[in-house]
């Protein structure tokens, strides 16, 4: 069944042609950072402003947490983005400028929040009103961080994340 569906989705995306896709990811991409460059507090992790740029957005909002930004977005707007170092940890270390003493003290410590950022990705079966909800909420978070915060706290004893009906992400058992 996997070949299947692979050789439909390379028949598929030849027929509309990578340029075309390319296209339209590209506008996409660069209405998303036009909307989130207006975002107080947005920091970029990428160079947002290059040519050959497209789809990923890593981010954080300064203030909220890495891991706490993803469980917002998803309860309040229903979409899914991720945090971490998304199995690209060189790079994600370069991008936040860690090095080889802070990412020890971070494996070895227990107190402190492991570093990561945020990331938004488009494909070309995405539109323009999907990222204006998600601008939206990105920007009622930012402009209502401490209410946001309280909101979705982090238990530290548990590795959940409850918001106020009691529901939890947990990465660790996601039935929690």
């Amino acid at each position: 069944m996997g070949v299947v569906a692979l050789a439909a989705a390379i028949k598929t995306l030849q027929s509309m042609g990578m340029d075309h896709i390319y296209k339209i990811e590209k506008d996409l991409y660069d209405y998303a950072i036009s909307r989130m460059k207006k975002i107080p507090g947005i920091i970029f992790y990428s160079d947002p402003f290059k040519d050959d740029t497209i789809s990923v957005i890593p981010f954080n909002l300064e203030g909220v947490q890495h891991h706490l930004l993803p469980t917002i977005i998803s309860d309040e707007a229903g979409i899914a983005v991720r945090n971490g170092f998304f199995c690209t940890h060189p790079y994600c270390e370069r991008l936040l400028h860690l090095n080889e003493d802070d990412m020890k003290h971070y494996f070895e410590g227990d107190d402190d929040m492991f570093p990561g950022m945020v990331r938004v990705s488009f494909g070309f079966y995405n539109n323009y009103k999907e990222i204006d909800k998600f601008i939206s909420i990105l920007r009622k978070v930012a402009e209502n961080k401490e209410y946001y915060i309280n909101k979705y706290s982090k238990s530290l004893s548990t590795n959940q994340i409850k918001n106020e009906a009691g529901l939890c992400n947990n990465i660790f058992n996601p039935g929690c």
